[in-house]
């Protein structure tokens, strides 16, 4: 019975979806741009029954320019976080994100969970 009711909780974990919009939005701040990206993220919850909920939730990133390419060390990170590693390149109103957390305990990279490509529109 226990086995039954372990596939069953993983299987309502598995069916919750962390999703990102397809819309980044910036703002100019001086001579750095803030971009926003948003998005949901699956809850962490001991409530078997809220298992599948998400909330919104979004990420900011402070980046010198949005045209080309701005490369991981190039974006400022908060005291006791990771350095990014890879890049956020801009063509035409698009952005991709592919960035990494730099590990540098475990000597690893772990990709963002921001990465993919983005709509790129100025903020109202």
């Amino acid at each position: 019975m226990r086995k039954y009711l372990l596939i069953g909780f993983l299987f309502l974990v598995g069916c919750a979806k962390s999703t990102n919009d397809s819309v980044a939005t910036y703002i100019q701040l001086g001579d750095s741009y803030k971009v926003t990206l948003t998005g949901e993220r699956v809850n962490m919850s001991h409530d078997i029954f809220s298992v599948r909920s998400t909330s919104p939730t979004s990420e900011v990133f402070l980046l010198p320019r949005i045209s080309g390419e701005v490369e991981g060390h190039e974006i400022p990170v908060k005291k006791g976080y990771y350095a990014y590693v890879g890049k956020v390149t801009f063509s035409d109103n698009s952005m991709v994100v592919e960035l990494y957390s730099e590990d540098t305990d475990s000597k690893s990279k772990r990709a963002i969970s921001w990465n993919g490509t983005y709509q790129l529109r100025k903020s109202s």
